[in-house]
């Protein structure tokens, strides 16, 4: 083989080029990448200010997207309705709480908020409190570790 590639390393590099090309290692049907959570340390004024755990929340038509577990302690939540109908966002600490807290008006599609939320050790009910959501799946648990 003088001056040229022989036929199979010509076709594994074809494959190496189609797989990356095609996304390879996510799922099919995965909408988003995974989503995880990051630490930020607010800045300015004086004396040592605690950690703030951002969460990314995504709400698409039945399902509820954030990472889990996540850590105890302040956080903001960064909720994104990427779906194409109005969405809304409650948590309830324990499974069979009857209180909850969580946004006060419904996101529009493409409409985002953020929720400042202490979060406790243990498991979080969130859902989707609209007529329905729920039920059709728009409801998940949410662990947060010490």
């Amino acid at each position: 083989m003088t001056g040229g590639r022989s036929p199979l390393v010509l076709a594994l590099i074809a494959l190496a080029l189609l797989t990356i090309g095609c996304g390879a290692g996510r799922p099919q049907g995965t909408p988003f990448p995974t989503l995880t959570y990051k630490y930020v340390t607010p800045t300015g004024g004086t004396g040592a200010r605690p950690t703030i755990t951002i969460i990314p929340v995504r709400l698409t038509e039945y399902r509820i997207l954030m990472p889990d577990p996540v850590p105890e302690g302040s956080a903001i939540l960064r909720i994104e309705n990427v779906g194409k109908i109005p969405h809304g966002f409650r948590l309830a600490r324990g499974l069979y709480s009857r209180s909850s807290v969580g946004l006060t008006e419904e996101l529009e599609p493409g409409a985002s908020a953020e929720l400042r939320i202490f979060l406790h050790s243990g498991q979080y009910r969130v859902y989707c409190p609209l007529d329905g959501h729920a039920e059709k799946g728009m409801k998940r648990y949410l662990r947060v570790f010490e």
